[in-house]
């Protein structure tokens, strides 16, 4: 499924900037921006009311502090609590606390058969609030409560526990349809004709995106995956997103393997001030030694999955800032 509210529209006038800042949530009236989702985890022989009160424990261990607790039975019966933690930055106290998000629930009564705790981490106000280092910081600190969390869970109370990894996310919600997979982050992804492009990352090193895979071809046969072994993202992946404010905009990441680089791109276009004539392109470039192999375009009545490349802990912290520009597009600044 896509996610909720996200359908495949032109940019009138809309820099991909102001566009990032749209995809963002909104929590309690306040403007946040989602970060990291990790998988639903599955407990079973434990009740509901043992699972919060462990969650709360073991993060607060971490320094995470209960900001609100709501409980509330579902028409069909099911059992749902909302927990919100939030942090103190404590390098820069006067700097928006960052803020998680957590929903337990059971289908009936307090028993879990089984219950499910989903948790979506969200940095309050700006999203680039938070340095490199602060943010890993950050990451560890979660790690940490997850474990302990479950760690619990499965040797207090002898609960069993299962990680549900269905589909890949995009800012944090779950998306169908792609060639990512479970855990994955949706970089870049968008159909093509009969197959499918896609640029997937993979939590490692500290890191959300510290691995990348570029994939081409259908949920049925992959004609191209790239790279096989791990390997260091600077050794292979640079990118940028150049622009001449409401104008033009071009977002692209170029992927390479061996001597041949795949460049995936999202151009919006608004040739007026009005915004008429408006356009959204993607696709990816194939090159050798410079010399282009094939351009392949993504469909242009389908939804083009791009905003994550614009994530302030991507570009120029996770993967080197390209400033070579791509071949056949304007020289935007």
């Amino acid at each position: 499924m896509k996610p909720q509210g996200m359908k495949r529209s032109r940019i009138h006038g809309l820099g991909w900037g102001l566009l990032f800042v749209l995809l963002s949530t909104s929590v309690n009236g306040m403007q946040v921006s989602a970060r990291v989702a990790v998988p639903t985890t599955e407990y079973r022989n434990v009740t509901l009311k043992e699972l919060v009160s462990v969650y709360e424990q073991a993060y607060g261990a971490q320094k995470f502090h209960v900001n609100a607790s709501t409980r509330q039975t579902m028409p069909e019966g099911d059992q749902v609590v909302r927990l919100v933690f939030d942090v103190a930055n404590p390098a820069h106290e006067t700097r928006t606390k960052a803020q998680l998000s957590f929903q337990f629930h059971s289908p009936g009564k307090d028993a879990c058969t089984p219950c499910s705790v989903t948790r979506e981490m969200f940095s309050v106000g700006e999203h680039d609030e938070y340095t490199g280092e602060e943010w890993d910081a950050f990451q560890r600190q979660l790690v940490a409560a997850d474990k302990r969390a479950t760690d619990e869970i499965a040797r207090k109370l002898g609960a069993s526990v299962a990680q549900l990894e269905k589909y890949p996310s995009y800012f944090g919600k779950p998306v169908e349809h792609t060639l990512c997979r479970a855990g994955e982050t949706i970089m870049f992804s968008c159909p093509s004709r009969n197959k499918q492009i896609a640029v997937c990352a993979a939590p490692a090193e500290n890191s959300a995106f510290g691995l990348l895979h570029y994939r081409f071809g259908d949920n049925q046969h992959l004609d191209l995956e790239f790279p096989k072994n791990p390997i260091p993202l600077p050794a292979y992946a640079s990118g940028n997103h150049p622009g001449d404010g409401s104008r033009g905009n071009l977002i692209y990441l170029r992927l390479a393997n061996g001597e041949t680089t795949y460049t995936v791109f999202s151009e919006s276009v608004t040739p007026s001030y009005s915004g008429e004539g408006a356009r959204e392109i993607g696709g990816v470039l194939v090159e050798k030694r410079g010399k282009v192999l094939a351009k392949r375009m993504c469909d242009g009545d389908e939804y083009i999955y791009s905003g994550m490349l614009l994530d302030s802990k991507f570009f120029g912290v996770t993967v080197p800032v390209d400033t070579q520009g791509v071949t056949g597009f304007p020289a935007y600044k």
